[in-house]
């Protein structure tokens, strides 16, 4: 009987989802509700519920729908429509309590992090407090690296890579960034994972040699956006070097062992420092306290892929204290 019945459960789901889909949403409540009244423990009827209630403008009624299934499973955290639901609220504190308690799931969430920022900029803003004068830019590091950083505003690109903004360099305008400001580059991560090994082997140089020629032309990529944007500073974040035991996975693709990836961060953060200096940028070295004693990534500080633990910045706002000042008074973590 249990083939059967899980049988019907799925049918009866699309079915209800079907329904979400065509725009006729009372109509896939109902259908989700009653399914969730006979199978209470079937989890993915609760999550398209929430997503029913979204699209309702039931906020509310999305939002602790969602933080029932991430109590259980993290699909409750990746959901787009608990992203939306969240900036939706119109009191910003009303939604960092709702996700506090979730924090410690979070680490797999990029989007949860950086919403989790933006809602702790909103609530300082609505409470006439200063807001953040940093503007980082980048790609996933750039979230985990500087999202809980009350003075950081951050810009995330998606999985650009270094090499992509070589070519493309930042349009700090299209990104609101106003003239005078003070802002970060966080990429490379993905070219030392993905790229950087298999192109020296392709052109037949090396991997140091390859790094210097990439972090010439980055600086002078960010040297343009400097000056277009008017931008009264601008840093290069380091790369975080590859962890010790990674494996390669769908999200996260590596090329090369991970002596040779890690090796190939250290190089390309040694061209970096260096070609910053050249082009009148700064190097901003987030390196030493995550790696541990032979430059790996450190596990303990990190969130078990390539990324540190978004919880683990004090660090990073230290090393921004040192490179732009203090941060304005009356912000508040």
């Amino acid at each position: 009987m249990q083939p059967v019945e899980q049988g019907d459960l799925i049918a009866r789901l699309g079915a209800a989802k079907q329904l979400r889909d065509e725009g006729r949403l009372e109509l896939a409540e109902a259908a989700l509700r009653a399914l969730l009244a006979e199978r209470p423990d079937f989890l993915q009827t609760r999550y398209e519920l929430a997503v029913a209630w979204y699209h309702l403008g039931r906020f509310e009624d999305a939002i602790e729908g969602f933080a029932q299934v991430a109590a259980v499973s993290p699909i409750g955290l990746k959901s787009d429509e608990f992203y939306h639901a969240l900036l939706a609220l119109p009191d910003p504190n009303r939604a960092i309590a709702i996700l506090q308690p979730l924090l410690p799931l979070m680490s797999g969430s990029l989007k949860l992090i950086e919403v989790y920022g933006r809602l702790t900029r909103k609530a300082a803003i609505a409470a006439g407090l200063p807001v953040g004068d940093v503007e980082v830019i980048g790609d996933s590091h750039a979230v985990t690296n500087f999202s809980m950083i009350p003075r950081c505003r951050v810009h995330w690109c998606g999985p650009t890579t270094m090499a992509h903004v070589t070519r493309h360099p930042i349009d700090l305008a299209a990104l609101g960034i106003t003239p005078g400001a003070k802002f970060v580059a966080v990429f490379g991560e993905i070219d030392c994972r993905c790229h950087l090994i298999d192109m020296a082997r392709r052109m037949n140089t090396t991997v140091p040699a390859l790094a210097r020629r990439i972090a010439r032309a980055f600086a002078r990529s960010l040297r343009r956006t400097l000056e277009r944007g008017d931008a009264a500073q601008a840093a290069i974040c380091a790369v975080l070097p590859a962890p010790r035991a990674f494996p390669n996975n769908i999200d996260f693709p590596v090329v090369g062992s991970a002596a040779e990836r890690r090796d190939a961060a250290l190089g390309l953060n040694r061209a970096l420092a260096d070609a910053a200096a050249d082009d009148g940028l700064s190097f901003l070295d987030i390196c030493p306290p995550y790696c541990d004693a032979e430059g790996y990534l450190d596990a303990a500080m990190s969130d078990v892929d390539v990324h540190i633990d978004f919880r683990r910045t004090a660090p990073i706002a230290t090393l921004l204290t040192d490179l732009f000042g203090p941060e304005p008074p009356g912000l508040t973590a």
